[in-house]
This record gives structure tokens, C-alpha cells and sequence, in this order.
């Protein structure tokens, strides 16, 4: 709804190239704290101010940034890389997790936390030895440092709880035994751990501000690698976004503050502000995990952490998007996450209610009262009237409410979107159910319409339901499976009968009903 609401404007960027000394670079138009130029007049007549001008050196910043390796994977973690990376769904990427885990090489897949015991982490030396008899892995061991006892990013047994971070077992399998899918994720787990044993990544990162025609600011930025360390094991998509920080790949020249020479030429690049992006499947996961930073008022936070406000577990959280897919609440098309009518519809609906079902703080208090619970410090017959109190208050807000809803713009649209044709019998659409197709107008009108969509052991196509619905019969369909035959036939519509029937010829007329 938000990227619905978004009304997108145009900007320019102005980029200058300058030569100064020995060197040449590029810059781009920045002042105070914007870096778009919202009229193209502006942005041609700042081209035609500083082309062959002066320009010099006012500021030259290097700062020296030092990156950790990634933490080991948990559920969530694995299943946003493998969607980010190979588009795995997070139930598919449960699904090649679990048979990695059964087959006997990684740890239990469904656990939360990102480090291990000192325990596991003791048997880290023989893994990664076992490792070197695989090809893959060979130019990246044995590593740096032997051991990960004593720290804490990876090794804390107080943040262990019944499960530890999803690492390789110590029985390495034949890679070529192993499918695409379940190669992709053995990968991401057992580079993580290697990646663990690499010392930091290390990166100067330069920024340059020059001065064009003593008026005009343009910023240049550059990094220079100074130690690749873990990077050289995990590709750069796989390290958590830090990647974002250092990814400016030019080499910035050695300049220093006042050096001067000139605006060489100049470009302009439109552009578009944009809303934020689409949730994918794997972003789905992580905001879940992180509820708590889609809550801005401090007031509900009150007493509560951020990493109070989860929603699911770690197990169950691709369950819940498979779910609310099923329901088809959402839909997801190239990985992209969106809302469908008639998740439009229950959203509406509930922006009637008090905001209880809609807001992360109430699963926050639950999970709190319930951990009390288990701790003895709560009582459950307390929590379970309190419930039941909630509720009644929730079904009766709901009955009032009702009286207020109109849906009719959002049903129709929905009904539009997956229409398969007119109704034979009162022309409204007709739209697939779970058995059957039907009229969506059976409630209003009590409209019987139906057609199937298995008949005779056979799945008719909707392509030939469409073009039944439109004409009146279908194409010719072969392998009909009868008592004691199997039969090709169309199925055409009976006007007199007012259903459905067999025939071996095709209607020779259009009967459009």
C-alpha cells in the first residue's frame, strides 16, 4: 500500500571529470544534504557553468574500515541467502536443508542461534581437515587461525539453547552424490565456517570533495583492498550488506587538499525517485525475525526489546508465508511479495478493529507471559481468561464493524483478477475454487453454475475452460477414462439441460448464452 501510495518524481545527477595534476577522476554534484538536481534546466545550466572551468582539491578523507566474518547461519539467515542468492523459497530451502541434515552433513537445520558451544567448536579442525578432500575448498585451506575457542562471535555457549548454528558434520559427503539445490546450501554452510577461521576484511575507503568554478561542490568516492580476508572465501552477495559499504570500486587517485586543475567534461543521468522495494521471500523472513523494527512508537516498545517482537520461529516461519500463500492472501511472482485482493480485503477489514491481531506487540506480551508461564512465575488460568476475554471482545468488535464494510470495489477487482470467463447461466465471472470452477455470483444470486476440473480421471485444462465458458465448447479432449472404455470428446454446453455434457462433435455455432 505504501508503494502504491509513493508518487515518483524526477531528478538529475550532474557527474564531472576532472584533471587535476597527472590525474583523472569523476565526481558528482552534491550540496548539503542532497545529491539530485529536481529540474533539468538547473542541471544543463550547471553543465554549461563549469565545463572548462577551474577546479580544485578542498578535502581528501581516507578512513581504514575492518570487517568481521559473517556470523554462522540460523534458519532465518540461510533461508534470506539462498533466496537472495539462488531464489529458494524458505520452504524449499527447509525442505534441501533437511535432507542435508538427514543425510547426515550439517547440524539440525531449525535453530535460532548463530554461534556454537565450545563443544562443537572443538571438532572444527577435523571438519575443515575432512574438507580438504573436496576440490572446492582445497585453495582455501587449511586456514589461518586453527582455533575459534574464545570467541565469542562464534563460540558462546550461554547463547546456545537446545540447538546450536546450522555448521557441516564431520561426515563429508561426495559432492557429485549431492542434487544442485542441496550443493548450493552444503556451500553457503561449510564456506561460513571457513570463513569464520579467515582474518578480517580490511579496506581503505577514500572520499574526495573538489570544487568546481569556486562554487560547486562534486564527491568522489573510492576504496583501495587492503587485506581480502575472509571475503576471498564468501562471495560479496553472501556477506550480510556490508558489501554496500566497501563496494565503490574505483581507485581514487593520490591527491591532496588544494591541488587545481580543470572540469574536463561533464554528464547528466535521469532518474526516478523510487519506493522502497517489494518484499521478497527471503526479506519476508527477516522482517518477521525483526518485527520489532517495524514498530516506530517508543510507547508500545515500553518494556520490551526489539528482539521481543519475533513473529514465528524459526521453524515455523516459512509454514506461515506457505500458509498465507495458500489462503492466497499474497501472491509471489519473480520472487516478489504482493498483496492480493483478498489479502486487501482482510486488511481492510481489520483497520476496523482496535489494531490488537494487526500489531507484533501483542504476540511480544504473549511470548513473555507464556516464558513466565514456564518459568512458574505466571499463571495459565489467569492467562487463559484473559483470552478468552480478548477474544469476545474481538468477535463482537468484529460483528459491530461489519456493519461498516464495503468490499464491493475490492471483491470485484479480486473476482477480475481471477476471472475465467462469464457464468453460462447468469453471465457474472467465474473464478476456480479448491474442487471446481464456479460463478462467483452463487451467493447473491444463488446462481448453481459449476464445472469441473477433473472429469472421467482426466484435469481439464483452463485453457479449455476458458474457451468453454467463452464459446460453449471445449477443444477436442483426449483420454477420458470411462467404466469400461476410454474415450476422446468435447465438452460442450446443453442450453436445453442448462449443464454441461459429452459430445463427439464440436458446436457448430457460437452459443454465447
Amino acid at each position: 500500500m505504501e508503494i502504491e501510495r509513493f508518487k515518483s518524481t524526477p531528478y538529475w545527477d550532474v557527474y564531472a571529470e576532472f584533471n587535476i595534476g597527472d590525474y583523472t577522476y569523476k565526481g558528482k554534484w552534491f550540496k548539503e544534504n542532497t545529491e539530485h538536481i529536481l529540474f533539468q534546466q538547473k542541471a544543463d545550466a550547471l553543465v554549461d557553468v563549469i565545463t572548462g572551468k577551474q577546479a580544485y582539491v578542498f578535502s581528501v578523507e581516507t578512513e581504514r574500515k575492518e570487517y568481521k566474518p559473517p556470523r554462522f547461519y540460523n534458519l532465518s539467515s540461510l533461508q534470506e541467502e539462498a533466496n537472495k542468492r539462488f531464489k529458494y523459497s524458505p520452504k524449499q530451502t527447509l525442505d534441501f536443508a533437511q535432507s542435508l541434515y538427514e543425510k547426515g552433513y550439517i547440524s539440525y537445520p531449525r535453530s535460532s542461534p548463530e554461534v556454537v558451544t565450545e563443544e562443537e567448536a572443538a571438532e572444527f579442525p577435523l571438519i575443515l581437515k575432512k574438507l580438504l578432500s573436496i576440490e572446492n575448498y582445497k585453495a582455501l585451506l587449511p586456514v589461518q587461525n586453527e582455533s575459534l575457542i574464545g570467541n565469542k562471535r562464534f563460540v558462546d555457549s550461554d547463547a546456545v539453547d537446545d540447538h546450536h548454528a546450522i555448521i557441516p558434520t564431520d561426515q563429508i559427503p561426495n559432492i557429485t552424490s549431492l542434487s544442485e539445490s542441496e550443493f548450493h546450501l552444503y556451500d553457503m554452510i561449510v564456506r561460513r565456517l571457513i570463513a569464520a577461521h579467515f582474518p578480517n576484511a580490511i579496506f581503505d575507503l577514500t572520499s574526495i570533495i573538489t570544487v568546481a568554478n569556486d562554487s560547486f561542490t562534486f564527491l568522489s568516492k573510492g576504496k583501495v583492498t587492503i587485506q581480502e580476508g575472509w571475503r576471498k572465501v564468501i562471495y560479496s552477495s553472501e556477506a550480510n550488506g556490508e558489501e554496500n559499504e566497501t563496494n565503490e570500486a574505483l581507485t581514487l587517485p593520490p591527491l591532496s587538499g588544494d591541488e587545481v586543475g580543470i572540469v574536463h567534461k561533464c554528464s547528466i543521468t535521469e532518474g526516478k525517485t523510487q519506493p522502497k522495494p517489494r518484499y521478497t521471500l527471503g526479506t519476508l523472513i527477516s522482517v518477521m525475525k525483526n518485527a520489532g523494527n517495524t514498530i516506530e512508537s517508543s510507547t508500545e516498545k515500553d518494556g520490551f526489546k526489539n528482539t521481543d517482537f519475533m513473529l514465528g520461529t524459526e521453524a515455523t516461519r516459512s509454514g506461515i508465508i506457505q500458509q498465507i500463500q495458500k489462503q492466497r492472501y499474497i501472491t509471489v511472482s519473480k520472487n516478489q511479495v504482493f498483496l492480493s485482493p483478498k489479502g486487501r480485503i482482510l486488511i481492510e477489514a481489520l483497520k476496523h478493529s482496535d489494531g490488537i491481531l494487526t500489531s507484533p506487540l501483542l504476540t511480544a506480551r504473549w511470548e513473555q507471559y507464556l516464558s513466565q508461564i514456564g518459568k512458574g512465575k505466571k499463571s495459565h488460568e489467569l492467562f487463559i481468561e484473559k483470552t478468552k476475554e480478548m477474544t469476545k471482545k474481538i468477535v463482537f468488535g468484529t460483528i459491530d464493524s461489519a456493519k461498516h464494510w464495503t468490499f464491493s470495489k475490492s471483491i470485484e477487482e479480486m473476482n477480475e483478477k481471477v476471472k475465467l470467463g462469464n457464468c453460462r447461466l447468469c453471465g457474472a465471472a467465474v473464478i476456480e475454487r479448491k474442487e471446481f470452477f464456479g460463478c462467483s455470483a452463487y451467493q447473491t444470486n444463488n446462481c448453481t453454475f459449476t464445472f469441473p476440473k477433473q472429469l472421467c480421471e482426466k484435469t481439464i485444462p483452463i485453457s479449455e475452460v476458458k474457451k468453454f465458458l467463452t464459446i460453449g465448447t471445449t477443444s477436442l479432449i483426449k483420454g477420458f477414462k470411462g467404466k469400461k472404455r476410454t474415450f476422446d470428446a468435447f465438452i460442450i454446453w446443453d442450453e436445453s439441460k442448462e449443464k454441461w455434457d459429452f459430445s463427439s462433435h464440436e458446436l457448430k455455432e457460437t452459443n454465447k448464452g
